[in-house]
């Protein structure tokens, strides 16, 4: 694995993990609640993260596929990423692409745990047969930056999780209130 891609993966995992480890102690039912009837729950958050990994490296996989005929990285993807990378350091919502704008209820967190280790282990062997030649090829496209390459799309997946981190925050501190 490129060194640049190990590091963010390694990012990534140990900013999952510590969130997990954060929720373990938390009730279910308190991870099930929503804070009111259009929010969602800590586990549709986690579901969400999850998803939209799974999501993406499905994407990426089949973009591959092509790589050879997509652009590389310049100025403009790297502003995209900068501005992205202001606005989820705000509270601003975004609104979710269809295919993870309804996250599933059902789970527990061991459960959800496990799928999403499998959707981890998945990414890292992806990642490790990675060519090197192709680190800055525009193989992944963000709902919002457009097309960007591998690595910013790692660097999506950490401020995508910082983001719903917060939002988490909040609530469970509406649910342990009620």
């Amino acid at each position: 694995m490129h060194p640049k891609l190990s590091l963010k993966l390694s990012s990534l995992s140990e900013k999952s993990e510590d969130l997990m480890q954060d929720l373990g102690e938390v009730n279910l039912e308190i991870l099930q609640k929503k804070p009111h009837e259009k929010a969602w729950s800590v586990i549709q958050i986690l579901n969400h993260l999850m998803v939209s990994e799974s999501s993406s490296l499905n994407y990426v996989r089949k973009k591959f596929l092509g790589v050879e005929s997509v652009g590389q990285v310049g100025l403009v993807q790297r502003g995209k990423m900068k501005v992205l990378d202001l606005a989820f350091n705000g509270v601003r919502k975004f609104k979710a692409p269809v295919y993870v704008s309804n996250p599933s209820n059902a789970e527990n967190l061991k459960e959800l745990e496990e799928k999403w280790a499998e959707v981890r282990s998945e990414l890292t062997y992806f990642l490790e047969d990675y060519p090197e030649d192709y680190i800055e090829k525009l193989v992944y496209r963000h709902p919002i930056a457009g097309r960007v390459s591998l690595y910013q799309m790692l660097d999506f997946f950490i401020m995508h999780m910082r983001h719903h981190k917060k939002q988490i925050e909040r609530t469970l501190a509406a649910v342990e209130v009620k």
